[in-house]
């Protein structure tokens, strides 16, 4: 794990911009289609640009946000590097429903940020819609906590997004953190806090963060926290007033069945599944 550094201490956006033969196979692979043969036709066109020997490149994805990918280390990137339109689409078109279907601020939460993405996609979305955006951006981990600010502040969404550096927890704490070596944007809780490389990070309640962000209320709220989303949203539910609970949950749910503890405390709390991705589920009140 890298230490975190400054975003002012990197080349401005824009520096590290794609070739003229990366920006052309970059365009084919968008223009692919989404079945499997499009797939497969991406992941080809990732390695044709470079793949995992690729180093950071600076993009305009979802129409306008501005981010400088990682595609050789981080997974999301790696996606969103291949094919920004084809990204966990099923969420970010329930992201620009919900945008394009209300006014005044649009507000987002995104608990596990990684580097920002799903942030981004929504601000893309609050811009379709016509309507301001308003977010907190949650992200402990050093280094995708530092991607997660230079991806912020080069899309100019500052004064937008409130960049939250610490875990969703049920209490404030400190807890230990290792990452999992392969994924630089997955990492998990230390029970005993023994290992190579691990780090420690604050944990705070999610009530902190629409705080923090001056948010009064929730229209879509995305978590994925490496399976410590029942801890949090619990505390969240119990402390939180009726009009500060999200409208919609974007919740990690992997590829099996949903019998579990955090999405059947959202069911409890009277959300519907109503819609399922690749890996999350889609819950709305």
């Amino acid at each position: 794990m890298q230490a975190m550094t400054d975003h002012r201490q990197e080349p401005p956006f824009g520096a590290l911009s794609p070739t003229s033969v990366e920006a052309f196979i970059l365009d084919l692979s968008r223009r692919t289609g989404g079945s499997k043969v499009g797939a497969l036709v991406r992941s080809l066109l990732y390695r044709a640009a470079g793949g995992k020997n690729r180093g950071p490149v600076d993009l305009e994805i979802f129409g306008g946000q501005r981010a400088r990918l990682h595609p050789g280390d981080n997974l999301c990137e790696k996606r969103v590097f291949a094919s920004d339109r084809h990204w966990d689409r099923k969420e970010l078109d329930w992201i620009e429903r919900q945008a394009a279907s209300g006014t005044g601020p649009f507000r987002f939460v995104d608990v596990g940020a990684n580097v920002g993405l799903y942030t981004l996609g929504a601000r893309a979305a609050a811009v379709a819609a016509g309507r301001p955006f308003r977010a907190a951006a949650v992200e402990p981990q050093p280094e995708m906590l530092r991607r997660l600010r230079f991806n912020v502040a080069a899309s100019g969404a500052g004064d937008e997004i409130m960049v939250c550096p610490w875990a969703a927890t049920d209490a404030r704490t400190t807890l230990r953190f290792v990452h999992d070596g392969i994924n630089a944007g997955t990492g998990k809780i230390l029970e005993d806090g023994s290992a190579d490389g691990a780090f420690d990070v604050e944990g705070r309640p999610l009530l902190d963060a629409l705080t923090e962000a001056g948010l009064d209320g929730i229209d879509v709220m995305k978590i994925d926290v490496e399976g410590a989303e029942y801890p949090a949203l619990k505390a969240f539910f119990d402390a939180a007033r009726p009009e500060l609970r999200p409208k919609t949950i974007i919740i990690e749910a992997g590829k099996g069945d949903l019998d579990q503890p955090a999405i059947r405390l959202c069911l409890d709390q009277g959300y519907r599944v109503a819609d399922r991705g690749r890996l999350n589920a889609i819950l709305a009140l």
